[in-house]
This record gives C-alpha cells, sequence and structure tokens, in this order.
C-alpha cells in the first residue's frame, strides 16, 4: 500500500498534513469532509466537546472534528482503513485508543458478515459496501465477504456524558443501528450528521421520513439550514439513493 502525504485546510484556516493511498478516491474523501466541510463541523463543533464518527473511513471527518477543537472516537471496521486513520489521527494528536476497528450494530460483540466492494472505481476500494450483508445486496462489485466483530451505540456511549456530534455514513447500516437506540443515548447527543442510504432490503414503501421517525421526535430536521435536501423533499423527490443529512436534538443552541 503506496501512502501519499497531502495538506488540507479547513474553511476555518486550521491544517493538518495526512496520509491517503495513492490511485484511490481517498484524496477526494478527505478533501470533502476538511477542506470543503461536507458535515459542517464547522458550524457545529465549534463548541468542542465530544464527536463519534461511525464509518470514519481514513479520518476525514475525524481529522476535522480534532482541527475545530473536539475529542473524537472513530469507529472503522476495515483494517485497511483502520491502518491509515491511526496514522492521521496520530498526525492531529490522537492516540490509536481513539480508533474502534468494529462494524455499527444493534448488538455489541456479535460476530457478522459483512460485504464490501473491490471495484476502483468505488471510492476507496472497500468504502461502499459495509453494513450491507451478504444475504443483502445486488450490486456486481459487492464481491468480498468477511465476518466481523460489532459494537453499538449503546456500547460507544459508555463513559461518554455529552455527544456533540454523531456522524454516520455507515453504508446502510444506519437503519439497524437507529432502530435499536435507546432514548438515553439520543437525550445524549445534539447533533446527527451523515449521510442516508436508501439500500435493498428496506421494507417495500420505505422512505426518508421513516429513518426520522426512529428518532422518536427528539430531533429536528435542520438539514435545509446547511444546504442540504431535507428528509421531506427526499421523500418527495423521485430517484434519491444517498442524501446528507444534519438533525439537531430539539432546544439545543
Amino acid at each position: 500500500m503506496s501512502l501519499v502525504p497531502a495538506t488540507f485546510t479547513t474553511p476555518w484556516g486550521a491544517s493538518a498534513t495526512l496520509l491517503h493511498r495513492a490511485g484511490r478516491n481517498d484524496y477526494n474523501v478527505l478533501n470533502s469532509c476538511i477542506g470543503h466541510d461536507e458535515y459542517h463541523v464547522g458550524a457545529i463543533g465549534k463548541a468542542g466537546g465530544t464527536c463519534i464518527d461511525l464509518g470514519a473511513h481514513i479520518g476525514g471527518f475525524s481529522v476535522a472534528a480534532v482541527l475545530s477543537g473536539m475529542n473524537v472516537i472513530a469507529v472503522e471496521v476495515l483494517p485497511e482503513n483502520t491502518e491509515v486513520l491511526t496514522k492521521n489521527l496520530l498526525a492531529v494528536g490522537l492516540s490509536s485508543e481513539h480508533v474502534v476497528g468494529k462494524a455499527i450494530h444493534h448488538t455489541a460483540g456479535e460476530q457478522i458478515i459483512m460485504c464490501t466492494g473491490e471495484s476502483d472505481t468505488l471510492s476507496g476500494y472497500v468504502h461502499e459496501f459495509i453494513g450491507k450483508t451478504v444475504h443483502d445486496y445486488d450490486h456486481p462489485d459487492a464481491v468480498r465477504g468477511r465476518m466481523v466483530e460489532t459494537t453499538s451505540l449503546v456500547k460507544l456511549y459508555e463513559g461518554v456524558n455529552h455527544c456533540r456530534i454523531l456522524k454516520v455514513d455507515v453504508e446502510g447500516a444506519e437503519w439497524d443501528c437507529f432502530k435499536h437506540v435507546p432514548d438515553s443515548v439520543f437525550d445524549r447527543t445534539d447533533y446527527i450528521v451523515g449521510e442516508l442510504h436508501m439500500v435493498s432490503g428496506l421494507p417495500h414503501g420505505t422512505t426518508p421520513m421513516d429513518f426520522l421517525a426512529l428518532m422518536r421526535g427528539k430531533f429536528d430536521d435542520v438539514s435545509t439550514e446547511f444546504g442540504e435536501l431535507g428528509f421531506r423533499a427526499a421523500t418527495e423527490q423521485s430517484g434519491v439513493g444517498i442524501f446528507n443529512f444534519v438533525l439537531k436534538r430539539t432546544g439545543v443552541q
């Protein structure tokens, strides 16, 4: 694996020199999260605090959060990603103890089958298919199955009294994960940001508003305030498969 350094600068002027894998989409992922602040860390995370990064890949969001003054728990299941993720977190002062090398699931400590894509057209080769189990996928590039260990939001929140940002980009596993989240987790979270994936295997007629309903009325959809589509608009717009969202717990400033 050939690692190449590059320097990325946030819109608020903080910089970091990170590693990415030559010939993959890593550079674009890092630049999107850090250079373009895709997940709005500059606005949401400026108050500091803790963030949990589900689907950390090689650390784009995690590094952006650190550069805004936040502490980070980075969750990434693929060893080929966690190796680079760990190096990039070290570059901004965080140790490997901040990396959780497990798959997000509704239950911690299980062994599940996960499939990943191998095509070089996919983001980072193994970025698109996290969370889609072997019996569920229908993409010709999703060809590798592997056993992985799971963690859960309940487990991750042990010892976390307050999470300023919960970032979610887990390629469809968000449906399973949030369906089982207890109120105690939601009540300790200010913002949830990320990508929603309308993956195969969801019940017929499922819409993005069904995902918002998993928040049990505790969060307001403020996506449009940040230039994103919003759950209702996504539901009404046909053909939407993936979109970014920003949710804010009711009453949070």
